[in-house]
């Protein structure tokens, strides 16, 4: 799970310092050119013009990196987590439940802290989503996507608890 979180930190940082160093790349590293020859083009010399033209070129890289990261990750998303909103249903312990009773997510719980506890009001724990669920439940909260999770059933297997989101 920290391995997630730093992922999920650098992406946040770099989304804010790539533009930033783009800019800077600008200003400090084609503007210095330009401003040494008085933004005269015919008095750049060669290790100039090439100077000049690495420093767009990688400030123009920077800038649209989000942009290109953003496109290949959307593509990335989509083929391993269904889109929209999605049921699903599974059995857990009917100790403490009541038919129509909502019921809460708290992630990182479990011995590893890589499982997804189901709790009550109170953050009384129940039982765990089960494994083959637990990447798509972790990416609704993780996207701050709407989650409603009710008590549908009890019998003597268990309570059927279905998830909607």
């Amino acid at each position: 799970m920290l391995r997630k979180l730093l992922k999920h930190e650098f992406r946040a940082t770099g989304r804010i310092m790539l533009p930033l160093f783009g800019i800077l790349l600008l200003v400090f590293g084609a503007g210095s050119v330009l401003w040494n020859n008085r933004t005269d083009l015919s008095s750049i010399s060669q290790a100039e013009w090439i100077a000049l033209v690495v420093c767009l070129l990688l400030a123009a890289v920077l800038l649209l990196w989000n942009q290109l990261a953003a496109l290949l990750h959307k593509k990335e998303t989509a083929e391993k987590i269904p889109q929209g909103v999605h049921t699903m249903t599974f059995t857990l312990p009917a100790t403490g439940l009541k038919v129509g009773q909502q019921l809460y997510l708290r992630p990182y719980m479990g011995e590893q802290q890589e499982q997804i506890a189901v709790t009550d009001e109170q953050g009384q724990p129940f039982g765990f989503i089960p494994a083959e669920h637990t990447d798509y439940v972790l990416s609704r909260i993780e996207s701050h996507s709407m989650t409603h999770m009710t008590v549908t059933q009890i019998d003597e297997n268990g309570a059927q608890i279905q998830f909607i989101g």
